[in-house]
């Protein structure tokens, strides 16, 4: 795969080849989602701007926090710019299939750690079904007989643990786990006061089941007061180097379910970007 921010190969996950044939006809990206080409465009100019990875007492910090890593394309656009991150992903299938395209690309997974994990408003252990593209539909769908699954809250990973202690602020974290959306929100809310992202991504579809007033929360109280309309069927970036593309700016207060429906039709993402974010030209 070679676009004009990254050249990259992955590897999809057994089993979900129909579906991302049926994505492939969605969008005019020749299999590649117009989210995918926004993320290599986001990390190319984070390097180009000069964005480090932080590091403290020895231990690095993500740059990239990916909650529901499918086949962890965004950890391996990160990876090959030279930034960190920490994956997290419910299924073992793809599991594998991430660790592997890390090994593909030559990523170290030292820095772009995979956690057999998924998040949620508290840290508990489920039992899902593994059988479905999305470990969210499947529990959505009552099948919650197959796998013991470790959940953890953002909060308990990333503050209450002396190996996993962040040490600065994520430059992205990226929501997309079909369904736990408004969960993993809830789980970060510490962070967000401590270790504020300076982007976050969060999926916006017919399968997030957002819960509006949870959302909210990130402008009133989080300081997040730009939001960046990134894929509205793949209409946003209007070419590769999105040279000729104007951005979707929405305010916030503006925001509503009905309306986020209509706007992003089945599925868009929304970048909610920080009052003090690393400035990446997004407005410029």
């Amino acid at each position: 795969m070679r676009t004009s921010a990254f050249k990259a190969a992955f590897y999809g996950v057994p089993g979900d080849e129909m579906t991302w044939r049926q994505l492939e006809n969605h969008y005019s990206w020749k299999g590649t989602t117009a989210t995918l080409v926004f993320v290599g465009e986001f990390f190319r100019r984070a390097k180009s701007k000069g964005y480090a990875n932080i590091a403290s007492n020895g231990l690095v910090s993500p740059t990239l926090i990916d909650i529901g890593g499918n086949m962890g394309q965004e950890a391996v656009v990160a990876g090959i710019y030279g930034f960190s991150s920490r994956t997290f992903e419910l299924l073992p299938r793809s599991v594998d299939t991430i660790r592997f395209n890390l090994a593909l690309n030559c990523i170290s997974e030292e820095m772009n750690a995979v956690e057999m994990a998924g998040v949620g408003k508290e840290s508990e252990e489920i039992r899902i079904d593994t059988s479905g593209f999305s470990a969210g539909k499947a529990i959505e769908k009552g099948n919650l007989t197959d796998y013991l699954a470790k959940i953890w809250s953002m909060d308990d990973f990333f503050l209450k643990q002396e190996k996993t202690r962040l040490s600065g602020r994520p430059l992205l974290y990226k929501i997309d786990c079909e369904g736990c959306e408004t969960n993993a929100i809830l789980g970060s809310l510490e962070m967000f006061k401590k270790f504020p992202p300076h982007y976050i991504l969060l999926e916006y579809s017919q399968y997030s089941n957002i819960n509006v007033s949870v959302v909210e929360r990130l402008w009133v109280e989080f300081g997040y007061s730009r939001v960046l309309l990134v894929d509205e069927g793949d209409e946003w970036i209007k070419d590769e180097n999105m040279s000729n593309s104007e951005p979707r700016i929405s305010r916030p207060a503006r925001l509503s379910l009905e309306r986020g429906r209509r706007i992003c039709e089945k599925n868009c993402d929304l970048l909610f970007i920080h009052d003090e974010a690393f400035d990446l030209g997004f407005f410029n």
